[in-house]
């Protein structure tokens, strides 16, 4: 694998990453050589959400760059964090407090991960209910542990990996069934069972209703940015095509760099209210919680909808309580 540094000897210096990405314009930076040593003082500034690499003519990811420069200052800091603040995530998700394996003996199991049910528990109760009685697939509440890997922290990110690798091998599950595509793009490569999406699996089934609205906006999480995997399968829901919202490039929870750089993340929101969109769909919880918790009243998470449930407001008052008791579930 390439180092960061060969990733960026490609840099024509052109502007386009700087432009297009809120981060880099506060700073007035590129992805090039000249400022390696700003970039790795402000690695966790970085929402990492991909965008830069959309408009690069030379492909070159910043995110990519970002994520191996922290791991590289992880590994100089002797294995621990560079960065304050985190010490309750990585308590909870190092080895995810919460995990509920209770339903989890089944070949084909929901993979809540940890945000859907924490924003949207009566969904996620009844989603799981609907797939265990109709579909006899189970579910089971754990981390993928991706924020534990964008915090540089390679080796217990792989270590988390190995635990869910034995659980799921201790229930003899053979397919997880994804409502995150955070989830879905970090789990995919990484365990030895087939890994599918939320919307995949509806397709399949053959169930859930078509959206009619006219002009359907979607705002579409970084992790489905550059190959719009998990947007092709909502598409097959609406009747009409969707449209992505532009020029708002994360929901601001990207890369833990909320904390480093709040008013660029509350930014995220305001762009989008100031737009007025009527109705906006995501399909990733986590955008839907925190653009709610950062004004956005019309932001609603597609799921619920596509399966017919009672519209559920995305719970910002509960969420860590609710991951809590997903634990019992």
């Amino acid at each position: 694998m390439k180092s960061y540094i060969n990733l960026m000897e490609g840099c024509l210096r052109c502007g386009q990453c700087t432009a297009h990405c809120d981060f880099l314009c506060k700073y007035g930076l590129d992805h090039s050589l000249d400022n390696l040593e700003r970039l790795k003082e402000l690695s966790f500034h970085c929402f990492m959400c991909g965008e830069c690499a959309a408009y690069c003519p030379k492909g070159i990811d910043g995110k990519v760059i970002m994520q191996m420069i922290r791991e590289e200052q992880t590994r100089e800091n002797h294995g621990n964090p560079v960065i304050g603040g985190y010490e309750k995530l990585l308590e909870e998700k190092i080895d995810y407090l919460y995990q509920n394996y209770r339903l989890g003996g089944y070949k084909s199991v929901l993979f809540m991960g940890c945000n859907f049910p924490a924003y949207f528990p009566n969904s996620t109760k009844k989603l799981s209910k609907l797939f265990l009685e109709s579909y006899d697939i189970g579910t089971i509440y754990e981390c993928c542990g991706k924020p534990v890997r964008e915090l540089g922290l390679t080796k217990e990110a792989g270590e988390s990996i190995q635990r869910i690798q034995q659980r799921l091998c201790e229930n003899q599950i053979e397919e997880l069934i994804t409502v995150c595509p955070n989830c879905y793009l970090y789990l995919k490569d990484k365990v030895d069972v087939r890994v599918v999406s939320i919307y995949e699996k509806i397709k399949e089934l053959q169930i859930g209703e078509n959206i009619d609205d006219e002009n359907p906006y979607i705002f579409q999480p970084c992790p489905d940015r550059m190959e719009g995997f998990w947007k092709e399968s909502v598409q097959t829901f609406f009747n009409n095509e969707i449209q992505c919202i532009k020029d708002v490039q994360c929901c601001g929870l990207g890369g833990c760099a909320k904390s480093s750089e709040p008013e660029i993340a509350n930014g995220f929101a305001d762009k989008i209210r100031k737009k007025g969109y009527e109705k906006i769909y995501t399909y990733c919880a986590s955008c839907t919680g925190n653009l709610r918790r950062n004004g956005c009243e019309h932001v609603w998470h597609l799921l619920p909808v596509i399966l017919g449930f009672p519209q559920e407001d995305a719970d910002i008052e509960h969420n860590r309580r609710n991951r809590e008791n997903s634990k019992y579930w």
